[in-house]
């Protein structure tokens, strides 16, 4: 499996946002790297909700929609 993130200036002004968006991004791929498919590529497009939401809601939507992408194995 292969990751991408886009973390938009338009949306996170500053670096610390973008920076710390895309760490919890690759974090979430890391930690549901098991259940996905091996031979997908996933991108991951932030949102401004993103960096304020709670982790298990990020987690609970992220496995939600591997599973309706039909990318998750298990």
């Amino acid at each position: 499996m292969k990751a991408g993130f886009v973390v938009r200036k338009k949306v996170f002004k500053r670096a610390v946002d973008r920076n710390r968006m895309k760490r919890r991004m690759r974090e979430l791929v890391r930690l549901n790297r098991e259940e996905i498919n091996s031979d997908v590529w996933i991108v991951v497009m932030a949102e401004a909700a993103g960096l304020k939401a709670r982790w298990d809601s990020l987690s609970t939507e992220f496995k939600q929609l591997c599973l309706k992408a039909g990318i998750e194995s298990g």
